[in-house]
């Protein structure tokens, strides 16, 4: 299964626009394709600015997001009741990514890193495709550290809209990961630690196990999650 998403990712990711209202690729493929197209184009506006020794121009990587938005809440709007659960619960998913892309678009116009080595460019998530033919993969990125992406498929999940906590917990969660170290998540119940895990092990393209600990927990139970 990982080395099909694999090909699937890398041969889409090749196209110069992503169709979020397509059904007949798994979700995952869609959304890691756009997020690695918004990847390229901020990269390349990055790379005219130096070239020409002028400020980034993101408005165009701006608009293409807001319209790929405004697209999918359309959609939402017009198909109402009459949508599938599946077909809902994607089209959430995919207006949660937009939302993200657009808030950082939006900083990166505010902030104005003068290039892609910039740490106001490079704090953000970034996923993009490394290496030629045989050779090429996705690395996830975050900071100045990058790890290569796990290709499990993880179905349709529900939507979750990061928040400035969130975003900053996974920022770490994903360099732990990347410097293989461990991280940990330390808040009350219901405060989001298992769903702000499982939005890093999604970004990371990783499996997640998820393993209760209490009086009532045996050790088999914790046997088999290790194997």
């Amino acid at each position: 299964m990982r080395a099909s998403l694999k090909r699937l990712i890398l041969k889409h990711v090749r196209q110069d626009s992503v169709d979020l209202d397509c059904s007949l690729l798994p979700l995952q493929v869609v959304d890691l394709c756009r997020r690695i197209l918004w990847h390229n184009e901020v990269v390349a506006a990055l790379d005219a600015a130096d070239q020409h020794s002028q400020k980034p121009d993101f408005d165009g990587v701006l608009r293409g997001v807001t319209q790929d938005l405004e697209a999918l809440t359309k959609a939402t709007k017009e198909e109402g009741k009459t949508s599938t659960p599946l077909r809902a619960a994607r089209l959430a998913f995919f207006i949660t990514t937009m939302l993200e892309l657009r808030d950082t678009t939006s900083r990166l116009v505010r902030d104005e890193p003068s290039s892609r080595f910039a740490y106001s460019w490079v704090q953000h998530l970034r996923h993009h495709v490394t290496g030629e033919r045989r050779g090429a993969g996705v690395q996830v990125s975050v900071g100045v550290d990058s790890l290569d992406y796990g290709y499990e498929y993880q179905g349709v999940a529900t939507a979750a809209v990061p928040t400035p906590t969130t975003l900053r917990a996974r920022h770490c969660l994903l360099t732990a990961a990347a410097r293989r170290k461990c991280g940990v998540a330390v808040g009350g119940v219901g405060a989001g630690k298992t769903e702000t895990v499982w939005e890093v092990a999604r970004a990371a393209g990783q499996f997640m196990a998820t393993l209760t600990c209490s009086p009532n927990t045996s050790v088999q139970v914790s046997q088999r999650r290790r194997e």
